[in-house]
């Protein structure tokens, strides 16, 4: 992870934890950028780290997903590798959401959505 999407990411989860403390430990950040020796990749594979999850969940379901992953890229110019798109796809085809935010605007907008669905949901 860069230093941009670092900086990007940690306003977004700052500004939800304030916006839905009731949420605060059901969004988390998943370590999976890390550079490693291949020994330590190969630990981390045993068990189970994946290439290519996304950098957060959110680990409440809305009406219509069970939850969603996000992945932050800090410019529209920086793109999901493969594994980031096969993710992408199979987390979709088994019910949880998952969006790419390349600005604060678009996540805070996209979570007050998402929970405002909820809510929907628990009335």
């Amino acid at each position: 992870m860069n230093y941009l999407e670092h900086k990007l990411q940690a306003e977004c989860i700052k500004w939800f934890k304030y916006q839905y403390p009731h949420f605060a430990g059901l969004i988390f950040h998943i370590p999976n950028e890390r550079k490693q020796s291949p020994q330590a990749g190969a630990r981390a594979k045993a068990i189970g780290t994946l290439a290519g999850v996304a950098d957060v969940f959110l680990s409440t379901p809305n009406e219509t997903y069970h939850g969603c992953y996000f992945e932050f890229k800090a410019s529209t110019k920086n793109k999901q590798t493969e594994n980031q798109k096969t993710f992408e796809k199979n987390v979709i085809s088994v019910g949880y959401d998952y969006v790419l935010i390349s600005d604060f605007d678009t996540f805070r907008k996209y979570v007050n959505n998402y929970l405002l669905i909820r809510q929907t949901l628990l009335k």
